[in-house]
């Protein structure tokens, strides 16, 4: 009978965890393509999207039905696992699709790429799940491990090098702070649960260590988030990694980046010292990545900016706390992804063999490229908060959580009040960087840009919807607000 209860709960816990299995043996088995294969580049194309989409399907199709269930006392595949695995799932799966008409075109095409983006999404999921310092720590190293490879991928670009070695070094500082937090946390609480650490901060039980562990966790997810002052990298390795791979940076990385966040932040109503710093990282997040933007002429760099400032909006509702705090930063999430997602893409849809579109390659782009040059249009104003966009209700739900959060005193109430200030200055400050990109997409008619790659009709199709998810959200987001919120208290 034991073994028969022991077989079960082994299989539920596995059905719960269908989508990091299915990741796994996905990569596995693109793994063996590229050594046995004939075709090695078109198998592990293949593999790699198949074992994504197969990823999404067993994610809605077996785990949802088993939420919330708690596996190996490491991951908890609750609401909050199933958000933050589905966006990153979901922009892995675009990103696979733009990668193999932009990968074409170049020489040195490999499959090994395909594998590392796997391995870089299971550990983006592993670190959506996690529950315990162990396996937030195991899965922000596979990614950070894969990404580091994929962003000097290229090895004849000289400044994918340079990008590599900028996001290897820095990134190891930020590990070694987060490492190094989460062993004062734990000798403070004596658990490695996010739930025991979480409430000892709340209830301000764990003395100066713990304190200073706090601080250095802090300082690890600020930098792998990009938020200011810890961004300086995120330009530079932006526009030295390829097209699709800025955009998993920018989506799925820094989605698994944010559960964790949600997870710990999200029931407690913070004290005012936490809340004040958040809203000092939050503010200057906003600013800094704005002028970034403002100044850039160099499209990806600009949108390095931009993912600076957004994620600056986002600590507004992880500062307000609260179910309506973390329904607002889960639907934003998604929302600044797909807009991201949709931004990236289109550059990787019109890049050249040389190099990545830039400013002049957007010229005239609607004349010749117009479901491209749609797309991005819905992007850039869905991440400028214009109405009618998923940008546009993720921001009314920042602001709304922002304004009627739940703090308890004035002293908490001031920072708050200063935040949505910023976001909404921010936002209108944003415009002008994404119309001056916009305006040239609009320009007469130009002729047919040196080297432009045709059409691909995956990667076309994917664009495609990207698009109408955007404006779908933004027309009618009462059923992704709805399951976000349903979800979020699973």
């Amino acid at each position: 009978m034991n073994f028969y209860l022991s077989l079960a709960s082994g299989l539920d816990d596995a059905f719960a965890a269908a989508p990091l299995i299915v990741l796994a043996a996905s990569a596995l088995a693109t793994l063996a393509a590229v050594s046995f294969a004939k075709r090695k580049v078109a198998a592990a194309y293949a593999l790699c999207a198949i074992g994504l989409a197969a990823a999404l399907v067993s994610s809605f199709a077996l785990s949802l039905k088993m939420l919330p269930r708690q596996v190996g006392g490491a991951l908890s595949m609750d609401g909050l696992s199933f958000i933050g695995t589905a966006i990153v799932l979901v922009s892995a799966l675009a990103i696979a699709l733009a990668s193999g008409p932009y990968l074409s075109r170049r020489e040195g095409e490999r499959g090994e790429y395909y594998v590392l983006l796997l391995f870089a999404t299971l550990g983006a999921s592993v670190l959506a799940a996690s529950s315990s310092l162990a396996s937030l720590f195991l899965g922000l190293e596979l990614l950070s491990v894969s990404l580091y490879a994929l962003v000097g991928y290229r090895r004849e670009r000289p400044e994918g090098s340079k990008a590599a070695f900028t996001y290897l070094i820095l990134a190891s500082v930020a590990s070694a702070f987060l490492l190094f937090g989460m062993a004062l946390a734990y000798y403070q609480t004596g658990s490695l649960e996010l739930s025991s650490i979480a409430r000892a901060a709340a209830e301000g039980s764990g003395g100066p260590l713990f304190a200073a562990g706090l601080a250095m966790m802090g300082v690890g997810f600020a930098f792998k988030l990009a938020v200011a002052p810890f961004h300086m990298w995120a330009p530079e390795v932006y526009e030295g990694a390829s097209a699709p791979v800025a955009a998993l940076i920018a989506t799925a990385s820094k989605a698994a980046m944010a559960i964790p966040l949600v997870r710990v932040l999200a029931p407690h109503i913070l004290a005012a010292p936490a809340i004040w710093a958040i809203a000092a990282l939050s503010g200057a997040s906003m600013i800094a990545g704005n002028l970034l933007a403002l100044r850039e002429e160099r499209v990806k760099r600009m949108l390095a900016g931009s993912s600076i400032a957004q994620l600056g909006y986002l600590l507004v509702a992880l500062a307000a706390g609260g179910s309506n705090g973390a329904t607002a930063a889960l639907f934003y999430l998604a929302a600044y992804s797909l807009s991201t997602l949709g931004a990236f893409a289109c550059i990787a849809a019109i890049s050249s063999a040389q190099a990545d579109a830039g400013r002049e390659n957007f010229r005239g782009l609607a004349s010749r490229r117009p479901l491209v040059a749609a797309v991005m249009t819905a992007s850039l104003l869905s991440l400028a908060g214009m109405p009618l966009t998923a940008g546009f209700i993720g921001k009314f739900m920042l602001i709304s959580s922002g304004m009627g959060s739940g703090v308890p005193s004035a002293a908490s109430i001031l920072p708050m009040r200063i935040l949505v200030v910023l976001l909404a200055l921010n936002s209108a400050a944003s415009l002008f960087y994404y119309l001056r990109l916009l305006s040239l997409m609009y320009r007469g008619r130009e002729p047919e840009a040196q080297g432009e790659p045709r059409a691909a009709v995956l990667a076309g199709a994917a664009l495609a919807l990207i698009g109408l998810g955007i404006l779908a959200i933004g027309i009618v987001p009462g059923p992704l607000m709805e399951a976000i919120s349903s979800l979020a208290g699973r």
